[in-house]
């Protein structure tokens, strides 16, 4: 208070503080809302990330396992790995790519190739791209 007095030029400044500072300071605060969990360990169960787990290494799709515990690609990915299960990495065979061309070839999209070899339609534009095909916009022109 003695700062303000000292310095401030404007006595309606002062006379405020002085208001102010002889209010009772009892302020009731409003509770805080509760703090978003971040940690695995905070937002799934321990039964849960068991679940997790066995699910993955008994072969269930990533895309089953989200959907039934509701989390994500690198929650169960990363449960997986903490537990020493091996991922599973799946290259196309020789015999895959060669469909792959060949259904491209006869005029399957990208899309449409993947669903039938089993493979992402990413996966599918590396092996048009390593053998050397050209690729077509998305009017079936050849770029």
């Amino acid at each position: 208070m003695d700062q303000i007095v000292t310095y401030s030029k404007h006595p309606r400044l002062i006379a405020a503080a002085r208001q102010a500072l002889a209010a009772p300071q009892n302020v009731q605060r409003q509770p805080a809302e509760p703090v978003r969990a971040h940690r695995i360990e905070d937002r799934i169960s321990a039964a849960d990330r068991a679940g997790i787990v066995a699910a993955y290494a008994n072969g269930e799709t990533l895309a089953h396992i989200i959907d039934r515990f509701d989390t994500t690609r690198y929650i169960v990915r990363r449960l997986a790995d903490e537990a020493g299960v091996p991922r599973r990495i799946e290259t196309p065979s020789p015999e895959d790519e060669d469909r792959a061309v060949l259904l491209y070839e006869c005029g399957d999209s990208l899309a449409k190739v993947g669903l039938a070899v089993g493979f992402d339609p990413c996966t599918v534009r590396r092996i048009l791209i390593s053998r050397g095909i050209p690729r077509r916009d998305s009017h079936g022109r050849v770029r």
